[in-house]
């Protein structure tokens, strides 16, 4: 699954394992982040690693090893990543403001 999320200006597009990629202007000419056309590998253009200090394992917030350990939720304007592994926890929010050209990702553990 894709889901697209942007303003006149900007935009972004986040899968369901995580790929992706972010544009200004015109998503086809003005790519910021690399972008892969294939559906079976859907690379990453970006990842969020948290490193648990106590164990020192590291927490890829969207991995792309094990698909059935993460959620997705879509909605309007927004995507959500709900994943517990490694101990941890953790919600990652996509979103892309109505007035600003920036993609924003809140992370909370």
């Amino acid at each position: 699954w894709s889901h697209l999320i942007a303003n006149e200006k900007f935009g972004t597009i986040v899968t369901s394992s995580g790929g992706g990629y972010i544009w200004s202007g015109n998503s086809r000419e003005n790519k910021i982040t690399a972008w892969c056309n294939n559906q079976v590998t859907d690379e990453q253009s970006e990842k969020i690693i948290v490193k648990n200090v106590g164990t020192e394992k590291e927490f890829n917030v969207m991995p792309r090893d094990n698909l059935n350990e993460f959620e997705v939720r879509y909605g309007f304007g927004y995507a959500k990543f709900f994943r517990d592994a490694a101990q941890l926890s953790s919600e990652l929010l996509v979103y892309v403001p109505l007035d600003r050209n920036e993609k924003i990702s809140v992370s909370s553990f």
